[in-house]
């Protein structure tokens, strides 16, 4: 039996880059980008919820908006988020499941 773990999530730095460089992405690739890595890694018993995936691209967000202007990245994160932004007092990406 394999165990599933959880908080180990990897493409939703891709989901930021992307859409920091070509623009706002449809509600269906981001789910389909977290679907294939479900898909990928469940025979190691890893599993990334969407909430956890959301989690986490707010995170590569902070880390990404450095370079905003530079490298590509010609879109701000806050102007092409494929979600509703976190609601106020969920600014901290960590503190918790994130809802639409």
């Amino acid at each position: 039996m394999t165990e599933t773990v959880t908080g180990s999530c990897s493409s939703p730095k891709l989901v930021v880059s992307a859409a920091m460089t070509h623009g706002r992405l449809s509600a269906e690739a981001v789910e389909a980008a977290l679907a294939s890595y479900n898909d990928r890694t469940a025979g190691h018993g890893i599993h990334c919820t969407i909430d956890e995936f959301r989690r986490y691209a707010e995170i590569h967000h902070h880390l990404t908006a450095p370079y905003l202007h530079r490298h590509g990245y010609h879109h701000s994160w806050t102007d092409v988020r494929p979600w509703p932004e976190p609601a106020p007092g969920r600014a901290d990406p960590t503190a918790g499941p994130i809802s639409a």
